[in-house]
């Protein structure tokens, strides 16, 4: 991760599911290697961040709008969420975070004698 503050960052667009059981957010990492994505867990908050490098060329660009750029968003998780049970993937830059849910708040079905 780069040493720039925060306002450096940009900003990633995120969708956010929620289901009976978990939370999942959807986050656009465009030109972020698999490798270069971080979800980090501090202080109750989520942190998705990541690096886009540019490409590295011999030559002189014409035009050159596709700079590197630092991915950086947080989100607070109250007590909903088992922060023990939180699995993240990478695709086509696009970062999931499933998060579940602590079982006390998942739908049960009671019997009935």
């Amino acid at each position: 991760m780069t040493n720039a503050t925060r306002e450096q960052y940009v900003t990633p667009r995120v969708n956010v599911l929620e289901d009976a059981e978990a939370v999942t957010i959807e986050a656009d990492f465009p030109g972020v290697a698999n490798g270069g994505a971080e979800v980090e867990l501090r202080d109750g908050h989520l942190i998705l961040k990541g690096d886009r490098k540019s490409n590295g060329t011999s030559g002189r660009y014409r035009i050159h709008e596709r700079q590197s750029a630092g991915f950086y968003r947080a989100f607070a998780l109250g007590d909903a969420i088992d922060t023990e049970k939180i699995d993240a993937k990478m695709m086509d830059g696009v970062l999931t975070v499933t998060l579940q849910k602590v079982d006390r708040l998942k739908p049960k079905t009671i019997s009935i004698h």
